[in-house]
């Protein structure tokens, strides 16, 4: 065999070598997939459960919509269709049951009048339907002054918040961008 015969006998067995091991290998992967398809019964509905379930990211959106109409407390003109709870109000509501033998105090933050009282109404209503006894519920007019305060401390340090990367004064809002010229 000369050089040249050699190389091409080479060539000719690389080329056989990588049809086999592509063959082998596309083989045992078509092997392996019928294979495990037939051991692996589960399907999709297995490892996700079905919208009506009880997922944990609804038990935790749950759970943080719970915990912020508690801390709110507070029902607005929204709440209600004129004298009723509509079912924004309901919801809010029932986010805002106590646990047994806790009192749940619900500010009303409406304009003083016959339909503020009727809402009233309404609302102690909803709460003992819901089980709650007339002696822990407690109804306040206006605002929650717990989830308010003043705002003058931190406007006061607002310019001090507000920085930018070229080293400008806060207190021109940031505006300190010059081009190369040295001009604004």
């Amino acid at each position: 065999m000369n050089k040249q015969d050699l190389s091409e006998s080479e060539m000719t067995m690389k080329v056989n070598h990588k049809i086999i091991v592509n063959a082998v290998m596309t083989g045992g992967l078509a092997l392996a997939g019928l294979v495990g398809c037939n051991e692996d019964k589960s399907s999709m509905s297995d490892f996700f459960p079905k919208d009506d379930q009880n997922r944990h990211i609804r038990q935790l959106a749950n759970a943080q919509a719970a915990t912020g109409a508690k801390e709110d407390a507070t029902l607005n003109a929204v709440h209600f269709d004129g004298s009723k709870l509509n079912s924004l109000g309901t919801n809010k509501l029932t986010l805002m049951l106590p646990n047994e033998g806790d009192d749940v105090t619900v500010y009303l933050n409406l304009p003083a009048g016959e339909a503020t009282t009727q809402r009233h109404d309404a609302v102690v209503a909803y709460l003992k339907t819901a089980g709650v006894e007339e002696t822990h519920i407690k109804i306040e007019n206006g605002p929650n002054p717990g989830v308010s305060h003043p705002t003058a401390s931190e406007l006061t340090n607002l310019a001090k918040t507000d920085s930018s990367a070229a080293g400008g004064d806060a207190s021109s809002g940031g505006d300190s961008f010059k081009s190369s010229s040295g001009s604004k």
